[in-house]
């Protein structure tokens, strides 16, 4: 499989398992409730809940809807609440050992380090 086909399998997995709950209000489309897919939920369950969700926003008298894209007020938040809890972390660690970083950073986001998030606050991964 080429490298198209791992990325867009990629991309297909992560809007499976991410849900925007969206309506359309006087100042255009809001998102107002995301919901993820926990490690080891079965695909059915997630939807049955996420579907059980919007009926309670509509009994509440909110029309929402389903979305696989948020709203770009929710993106811009979303990233701003992620950059103050790197900001966090990074000055948490600051003066560890680059191995210690990676195993901390890790434990905390369930993702590892990427090279460019740790050249942004100062760590080399790949060295020559």
């Amino acid at each position: 499989m080429g490298t198209y086909e791992n990325w867009k399998n990629k991309k297909q997995a992560q809007r499976e398992t991410t849900v925007y709950l969206n309506f359309k209000g006087p100042h255009g489309i809001e998102t107002i409730d995301e919901f993820s897919m926990e490690p080891g939920q079965d695909r059915r369950e997630f939807a049955k809940y996420v579907q059980k969700m919007i009926e309670e926003y509509r009994l509440a008298g909110t029309p929402v809807y389903r979305s696989l894209r948020p709203s770009k007020e929710w993106r811009e938040r979303r990233q701003a609440q992620t950059d103050s809890e790197l900001d966090s972390f990074f000055q948490s660690v600051s003066g560890m050992y680059l191995d210690d970083v990676v195993k901390l950073y890790k434990e905390k986001f369930n993702k590892p380090l990427t090279a460019e998030v740790a050249d942004k606050y100062g760590y080399k991964v790949f060295e020559d």
